[in-house]
């Protein structure tokens, strides 16, 4: 989203509610794929980035083309 002040703002998907289900997949042995409608990256609540949960911010920083956490 494009703020009065023209800067981007991320209105996405939270990281922890999208990335603990995503998690718990993987650990069962499925394979996830991401995709949009229109093919753009996922986006990803940068602000809600636990600074305290190493396995969500793995997941996010070992995925391609992740943002820099």
């Amino acid at each position: 989203m494009t703020m009065a002040n023209g800067k981007k703002f991320s209105t996405g998907n939270h990281p922890v509610e999208m990335g603990l289900p995503m998690l718990h997949l993987m650990n069962a042995g499925f394979e996830i794929d991401i995709v949009t409608p229109t093919g753009a990256p996922v986006a990803i609540e940068e602000l809600a980035m636990p600074a305290d949960d190493a396995d969500v911010k793995k997941l996010y920083t070992q995925s391609p083309r992740a943002p820099d956490f």
